[in-house]
């Protein structure tokens, strides 16, 4: 076999794993219906609907555009494990939460004013983060966070 056509089957090879790398990282687990109880805060004039993070992802994983519909600027109660505490280039602090994802998360960006309540979180604990849905852009987005519990 000659020099180029080895390498055409190896760059071939090379695509080919990649495709399902990323098509395997992004596949879901089946998981039981979203909670979607809906309540009031006094603090907050909007209803908030509670969910978890795996189902909240698992909708847009779904449905990006129904789950925006559904989700998009509405103030959620997000339940679910910290997987990362970090601080953006802005200087604001965000956490992200598992998925069925290898790689993408439930993240929440918080104002400066929370860095101190942030940064008690720990990779691996339970928390409970009230956000306004921002959509999916890579991993599903809440801004304007603040930790329940």
């Amino acid at each position: 076999m000659s020099i180029s056509r080895k390498l055409n089957l190896d760059s071939a090879l090379a695509v080919v794993l990649m495709l399902l790398v990323v098509f395997g990282c992004t596949k879901t687990r089946k998981s039981g219906p979203p909670v979607n109880s809906v309540g009031s805060d006094s603090n907050e004039s909007a209803a908030s609907n509670e969910i978890t993070a795996e189902a909240l992802f698992d909708e847009y994983q779904k449905d990006k555009a129904a789950a925006d519909r559904k989700y998009k600027d509405q103030v959620l109660v997000v339940t679910g494990t910290i997987d990362m505490v970090k601080i953006g280039p802005s200087g604001n602090p965000y956490v992200t939460m598992n998925t069925s994802s290898l790689i993408l998360r439930v993240q929440f960006l918080f104002d400066k004013k929370h860095e101190s309540a942030v940064s008690q979180l720990k990779k691996g604990q339970k928390a409970t983060i009230k956000g306004r849905g921002y959509g999916r852009i890579g991993n599903v987005m809440l801004k304007d966070c603040e930790i329940v519990h």
